[in-house]
């Protein structure tokens, strides 16, 4: 049973009562998580590796939050995968190649040893996301 449809910018995310995603679309840039171009990319393929999840965001990328509070992010933009690289990167740098399977958002943490932080809500643009968290 699907609980919860986001549309991105050519294709759709998909996530099932028990934590599972699905995606399908016309995109080329990792938006859809599978490590390979789906046969048929306009029927929905559940993204491997994720599970658990209870909410997930479609734009120019994939945005997915866990029940307990993680972020994974994979596909498209404009200056390399969101908040998957050096937290330094200048905003100018060399676009890297898209992570094609979700993992894991790394954050900057505020103060030394202190927990992450346990994200509630997430939410795709085109060049940016947006998160609420507890």
């Amino acid at each position: 049973l699907i609980v919860q449809v986001s549309c991105g910018h050519g294709y759709s995310l998909m996530l099932s009562r028990s934590g599972r995603v699905y995606s399908c679309g016309s995109r080329g840039n990792g938006e859809l998580g599978h490590a390979d171009w789906p046969k048929q990319p306009h029927v929905p393929k559940r993204v491997a590796r994720l599970g658990g999840i209870v909410q997930v965001s479609a734009g120019s990328h994939s945005l997915a939050v866990s029940r307990d509070g993680k972020l994974y992010s994979w596909g498209w933009m404009a200056n390399g995968p969101p908040c998957r690289g050096p937290m330094d990167a200048p905003l100018n740098a060399p676009s890297v190649p898209p992570p094609h399977v979700p993992g894991e958002v790394a954050f900057l943490l505020d103060a030394p040893g202190a927990p992450p932080p346990r994200v509630t809500k997430a939410c795709a643009g085109v060049d940016h996301g947006l998160i609420i968290t507890d």
